[in-house]
């Protein structure tokens, strides 16, 4: 009894402690809808007018339509480079227009969730246009375990950057909305079949720069730092951009 309640205060500690977010981090907000049965082509026109009034380069949203699993179809909207003082601002004009203009012509998916963006995730040329293809890894990771599944995730990201210099890679943690040990992993990309793979030439690269045989001590610990019980531990979909629902960035 008295260890379980030891577990217990450690498992609260690191929740609270996650949940008081850091002043200084990047965050992201994601949304999720669909359009109602037959309203495709207005709900697309109402959500591009919404973009275009809303969500300049100071407030970017960049949507994507869900290609695979059982939301196919749907619209993911990530609205980008958000700082702690941005959840200050009143943004109940914006809402209002999407409830007022958008929303009679979609439902919701998912509400807001809020995830914080490592800086040693980010991979790729932030100055370029926003890729043709993502692909998003959700893992799920037992509490505890969250320094084994970074360190791998780090390492992966410093190796990557050096061998696929012309996609982009960033991971992100679950802030507010869900579990607090809810990762996902993005990758974008261009093109089919030139795609980046994990593969045993990424593997020997990751040895040469960590160590002999780190890459299987690394994604060992990867895996067991994974929560299997009750839910995936690894979920993916991919996506594909929607341009005329978006903020227009990059070069």
């Amino acid at each position: 009894m008295k260890n379980k309640l030891i577990l217990l205060v450690v498992l609260l500690v690191s929740s609270l402690s996650f949940s008081q977010n850091d002043n200084d981090a990047t965050y992201i907000n994601t949304f999720m809808y669909k359009a109602k049965s037959g309203m495709v082509e207005k709900f697309e026109k109402a959500a591009a007018k919404k973009t275009q009034m809303f969500n300049g380069i100071d407030n970017p949203m960049l949507t994507y339509r869900v290609q695979t699993g059982d939301n196919a179809g749907a619209y993911r909207r990530y609205n980008l480079n958000r700082s702690i003082d941005d959840y200050n601002n009143d943004s109940s004009d914006e809402q209002d227009y999407w409830n007022k203009n958008v929303m009679p012509f979609g439902e919701v998916v998912y509400s807001q969730t809020r995830w914080e963006s490592f800086s040693w995730g980010n991979q790729g040329d932030s100055n370029r246009a926003p890729y043709k293809y993502v692909q998003e890894t959700f893992y799920n990771v037992k509490p505890g375990n969250v320094n084994k599944f970074t360190t791998f995730q780090r390492r992966v990201g410093q190796v990557f950057a050096e061998a696929y210099p012309d996609e982009g890679r960033a991971v992100v943690r679950l802030a507010s909305g869900g579990n607090a040990y809810l990762f996902i992993v993005f990758n974008g990309f261009d093109i089919y079949g030139a795609k980046s793979q994990l593969d045993v030439g990424f593997q020997s690269k990751y040895n040469e720069k960590f160590g002999l045989g780190q890459w299987d001590v690394d994604f060992q610990n990867m895996l067991s730092s994974l929560d299997y019980f009750g839910t995936a531990a690894i979920a993916r979909q991919t996506l594909e951009f929607v341009p005329e629902l978006s903020t227009q960035m990059g070069n």
